[in-house]
């Protein structure tokens, strides 16, 4: 195993991790914004760089085809919908 599978093997344990402390500490039966805010603020504990709702858009041949708004954004190569 590469150091790059290493660190993407770690940054993806810490997001499992969270995202399953979320969901077993608040439960069911809130609106998805309560979800989305508890796991922003479990991911910057764990030392992840967080953005929410962050507009990026989507080219297709240098055209502009649309803008998505991933709810999670992690530097340049993760985002979670």
């Amino acid at each position: 195993m590469d150091q790059d599978e290493v660190e993407v093997n770690d940054i993806s344990e810490r997001i499992i991790g969270c995202a399953f402390r979320v969901m077993n500490t608040l439960g069911v039966g809130f609106l998805e914004k309560v979800y989305e805010n508890g796991l922003a603020h479990g991911l910057r504990t764990a030392g992840l760089r967080v953005t929410q709702q962050q507009a990026i858009s989507v080219s297709y041949n240098g055209i502009n085809v649309g803008i998505i708004r991933p709810i999670y954004w992690s530097g340049a190569w993760l985002w979670l919908n």
